[in-house]
């Protein structure tokens, strides 16, 4: 394509946005070739003449175009898209999605109820959680979703003294990573959210406000405002690396509040306290986060 394209001088009309354009230009005429065929008859009636043939040449230019735009931005695409195939592997476990699509937050109610109710049983699955030293060295989760606490039997125990109430071993609270606002992307990611309620501090993290509060008389925590002092924070970081672990499952960044409201509400983890019921737990947690 270089070599072609230098050939006829064709270099100064070959700036990216041109490129771009060309190659939607040709995205849309492979499509309106297949646009109005049954779906489930597209592979068969694709094999007959001519319409092969000409599906060939709109892939063949949808190619060409797209190598040249790479050149011109010196991407490396074969070696983008092997890497961007990996982190489709570690994204997408075979044992967790085989014979599934892919998990997609959508925008109906119907299709986040839908979304909701799988993820819902992925973050719930104990088999899953991970140690959080794993779970920060997963490059797959460097995007936004919803992830899972589950604390062993040894923290739940701590925590229900704490909060005078019970708590089960498992799943204990459940958030989302880059969400953002209206008009307004985030840029987290569940690796940095995680990271951030792992080794963070209580003023940038709810989660480890939360279990500072809880955890406040076993581990002799003492506050000053909003800081842990006197080394509070390590000692909480300590505990959360030996009690609890993470499941994290990354979903596109539309909708995703929706998504997490109706997980939430499914699960209804025991330390969460938005979209959820009264607890006695619940009720403790708040009134230890106010400092009652």
């Amino acid at each position: 394509m270089r070599r072609f394209t230098a050939e006829r001088d064709w270099e100064q009309f070959h700036d990216p946005k041109s490129l771009l354009l060309a190659l939607v230009g040709e995205v849309g005429e492979l499509a309106e070739l297949l646009q109005w065929l049954p779906a489930d008859r597209v592979v068969e009636l694709a094999q007959a003449e001519p319409l092969r043939r000409r599906v060939g040449e709109e892939l063949s230019d949808v190619l060409l175009y797209l190598v040249r735009l790479a050149d011109v931005l010196d991407v490396p695409l074969a070696e983008s898209a092997t890497d961007k195939l990996r982190q489709a592997s570690l994204r997408f476990p075979v044992a967790d999605v085989a014979g599934r699509a892919p998990l997609k937050t959508g925008t109906s109610s119907e299709e986040t109820v839908a979304a909701a109710a799988a993820v819902a049983a992925l973050l719930a699955d104990g088999e899953r959680a991970r140690p959080v030293a794993q779970v920060l060295s997963d490059v797959a989760l460097r995007q936004p979703g919803l992830y899972a606490w589950h604390v062993d039997a040894d923290g739940a125990a701590t925590l229900a003294r704490g909060l005078d109430a019970d708590v089960l071993p498992g799943l204990v609270y459940v958030g989302q990573a880059g969400a953002g606002t209206a008009g307004r992307p985030s840029a987290a990611s569940l690796r940095t959210r995680l990271a951030q309620h792992t080794r963070g501090n209580i003023r940038g993290s709810t989660w480890r406000r939360s279990l500072a509060a809880a955890l406040a008389d076993e581990l002799q925590l003492r506050r000053d405002g909003v800081r842990l002092v006197e080394g509070g924070e390590q000692l909480l970081t300590a505990w959360i690396e030996a009690h609890l672990a993470a499941v994290a499952v990354p979903l596109a960044s539309d909708g995703l509040r929706s998504v997490e409201q109706v997980v939430v509400g499914q699960l209804d983890p025991a330390l969460n306290l938005d979209h959820v019921g009264s607890s006695p737990a619940r009720d403790r947690l708040r009134a230890l986060r106010r400092g009652d």
